[in-house]
């Protein structure tokens, strides 16, 4: 199945609660699998990274989730079933696919104030909180 954010087109309306919680069943790539060096274009997707946005971001839109104005602390809470996985390749990827559908304006420091990833067993798959800073 395909599915495209290109089409899509969504308004998000500020998030009244200082808090928003997003679930994903799955992980993104790592970022080491990314990008690909391809001769004459430079670093692109890859097509492995392009689906999984493509794939999450409709998963997250089903969700409704709204848009979070001001600076935000995001935690990232992720299963804890693989144990050869670097934790801190699953932070690019899983902001980067927020700010493509809008929940955050960008993911630089005037946006984003902290950002933190855990494991857990309580869960399958992970889980996006966005909270506003204080």
């Amino acid at each position: 199945m395909r599915f495209s954010l290109d089409k899509i087109r969504v308004e998000r309306k500020p998030v009244e609660d200082h808090k928003l919680v997003l679930t994903l069943p799955h992980l993104p790539p790592s970022t080491n699998h990314l990008y690909a060096n391809v001769p004459g274009k430079g670093r692109v997707n890859t097509s492995n990274y392009n689906d999984w946005i493509k794939q999450a971001g409709f998963l997250l839109n089903v969700q409704r989730p709204g848009r979070m104005t001001g600076r935000v602390d995001v935690l990232i809470t992720v299963e804890d079933n693989h144990p050869q996985r670097d934790i801190d390749n699953i932070l690019k990827p899983t902001l980067d696919l927020i700010v493509k559908i809008g929940v955050i304006a960008d993911d630089n420091a005037r946006h984003i104030r902290s950002v933190s990833a855990q494991w857990s067993d309580r869960i399958s798959g992970m889980e996006i909180q966005i909270e506003r800073a204080a």
